[in-house]
């Protein structure tokens, strides 16, 4: 994940994507998500982006990131697709 937390700038943090799932289909993933981080691009082991940050998980499931998978993306934005 590459951030922008607080009033650094492109913060390059490892974890890995615990699980996809529900209706929403979301990504919970390994990283601590602070302010600033939210819209930053997940990245597979390849580079590439697999999913978006939204969000950071509060109370007994505290200390994992949300992310909106890339194909989630897509479907709202097709035009994104093809740049």
């Amino acid at each position: 994940m590459i951030g922008n937390p607080g009033l650094q700038s492109s913060i390059v943090n490892e974890g890995e994507i615990e699980s996809a799932e529900g209706t929403y289909q979301r990504m919970k993933i390994t990283n601590t998500i602070l302010p600033g981080h939210s819209g930053s691009p997940v990245l597979s082991k390849e580079g590439e982006v697999v999913g978006v940050v939204y969000a950071r998980t509060i109370g007994s499931e505290a200390g994992y990131g949300l992310a909106v998978p890339l194909e989630r993306v897509y479907e709202h934005f097709p035009e994104l697709q093809e740049q």
